[in-house]
């Protein structure tokens, strides 16, 4: 269960284009037998016609699954409408492969692979420099029935920065109980803390370009309603662009109330409603690099959703 968790969480933002979020993810580090689907959505309502609108839907496919060993299928497409851009549209569509297996019986260590190609574009693979390619490999090792480490090393070709670098992970995960959950590492840290029966606290970041803080009250079963706090990008290549190293960075920082909920046996529903604040768009080598002066937006209003569907 600690191996599952820890890798759970460093794959989470390692494994696919973007580093997007999904509930589907949590089963990339140690794939499960059943197949999962996940739509979601943004829109951004702000002053000046400078909204967003942004729509995803990402699956996972397992292809074998034994006691020992897993081997699965991912995907994702999306798109991502910026109103006041020119280009003003981009695309995601990404394809990925992962097998993971235990290394050794004794130990119960797990090894495993990543491997994705994709692209993030207003025009997708419109030549090499528009083509997305992502891996990672791990190890995780228990050290006690309550800890493990992680290592590994991840290349991903359109982080926010340290682009196309080979990125090494490792991490220390201790759960002494099912209401503490700790993950400190580099560049990685997250915490899940059930304070109360009801209420509990997460924190995850990935140090220096997202964080994601949130606070959450359980009204019944596993419903929860939520507030919270993150900062994060999305990055976007634009074909025929002068400097063919530079990317456009979409920025923002949210604060957000929320409700999430089963609605089926099989179904998860994630509803919230924020206000996003220090929007920005600008292009540039990496987040800490812009080739030119940032374009600010006006603050808004946003609506995100998820539907999931585990079968």
């Amino acid at each position: 269960m600690v191996i599952a968790k820890l890798s759970m969480l460093l794959l989470l933002f390692f494994t696919a284009i973007g580093f997007a979020e999904g509930e589907m993810l949590g089963q990339l580090a140690s794939p499960g037998p059943n197949p999962s689907l996940r739509y979601s959505g943004t829109n951004i309502f702000s002053a000046g016609n400078e909204g967003l609108h942004d729509e995803a839907l990402n699956w996972y496919v397992p292809l074998s699954h034994t006691e020992t060993a897993a081997f699965a299928a991912t995907g994702k497409l999306g798109i991502t409408s910026l109103q006041s851009g020119s280009p003003d549209r981009f695309y995601t569509t990404e394809v990925g492969m992962l097998y993971s297996r235990i290394w050794d019986s004794e130990s119960k260590s797990r090894a495993g692979a990543t491997f994705s190609v994709g692209s993030a574009a207003d025009k997708p693979f419109h030549s090499w420099n528009e083509t997305n390619i992502g891996s990672t490999v791990f190890y995780n090792l228990p050290t006690s029935e309550f800890s493990s480490w992680f290592f590994g090393v991840n290349y991903f070709t359109n982080r926010p920065f340290l682009n196309s670098i080979p990125l090494p992970i490792v991490a220390y995960s201790y759960s002494p109980s099912k209401s503490f959950r700790g993950i400190f590492g580099i560049p990685i840290a997250s915490i899940n803390w059930n304070f109360t029966e009801k209420w509990s606290l997460s924190v995850f970041t990935i140090v220096p370009w997202s964080v994601k803080t949130e606070i959450a009250y359980t009204l019944f079963g596993i419903s929860q309603a939520y507030s919270g706090f993150d900062f994060r990008q999305q990055v976007f290549s634009q074909a025929n662009r002068q400097n063919e190293t530079d990317r456009l960075f979409i920025d923002g920082k949210r604060f957000y109330l929320g409700l999430r909920s089963p609605v089926s046996r099989i179904v998860f529903f994630d509803l919230s409603l924020g206000y996003v604040i220090g929007r920005s768009v600008f292009e540039g080598q990496s987040y800490f690099k812009p080739s030119g002066p940032k374009r600010y937006l006006a603050d808004g209003w946003q609506l995100m959703w998820n539907i999931s569907a585990r079968f």
